[in-house]
């Protein structure tokens, strides 16, 4: 009868596949794993553990979830800058000639909310006509972060911020435009910009 082989790996095999995870250095993945032997011994069980199909599911696995986490993380650092740089300051605050009144903080929504770097409020003393304390106000700051910071991430996270762009951008200014031209050595034309 043939012995068929567990596709469970053995603990060793998998501490030697987390080092090497780490490290992505056989021998320093077997000495942590806790194998022993010259170098020549030591070459030759790294290539058998490398080459074990129940070694390298699992380092695929390892790194199938660090990618998810990491598109995550991502995505979620995305959104986080987004939210700052698209904020507007008129979601938290209104304001007239004479005041401004700010939006209590359990009707401004928690992305909103995220966008605000620091909100600070201080006591003053209000004095009438004669000199005398009648009371106190409280003064309040509102600070977001830092709107252009994120603008500036973003463009450079979807690549708004290459220099391809900047010369289209410069170009567009003085409505000029880049054509695909194949008679041209460079395979461009400047042209002026088409209204209408």
């Amino acid at each position: 009868m043939a012995k068929t082989r567990s596709t469970e790996i053995p603990e060793r095999a998998r501490r030697f596949a987390d080092a090497y995870f780490v490290s992505m250095n056989a021998l320093e993945a077997l000495k942590a794993a806790g194998y022993a032997g010259n170098s020549d011994a030591l070459r030759k069980q790294s290539y058998r553990l490398l080459t074990d199909d129940r070694v390298q599911t699992y380092l695929e696995t390892r790194r199938a979830k660090l990618v998810q986490a990491t598109d995550h993380t991502l995505l979620e650092v995305i959104a986080q800058l987004k939210t700052i740089a698209f904020a507007n300051i008129k979601d938290v605050a209104s304001w007239t000639t004479d005041s401004v009144d700010f939006k209590p903080s359990s009707e401004i929504p928690s992305e909103q909310a995220q966008a605000i770097r620091r909100v600070k409020g201080r006591k003053r003393p209000v004095f009438g006509k004669d000199g005398e304390k009648v009371g106190e106000s409280l003064d309040f700051e509102l600070e977001l972060h830092n709107k252009e910071a994120a603008l500036k991430l973003l463009a450079s996270y979807y690549g708004i911020d290459s220099d391809w762009n900047s010369i289209v951008a410069g170009l567009a200014r003085f409505n000029l435009v880049l054509k695909e031209d194949s008679n041209q050595p460079s395979g461009w034309r400047v042209d002026r910009l088409e209204k209408g």
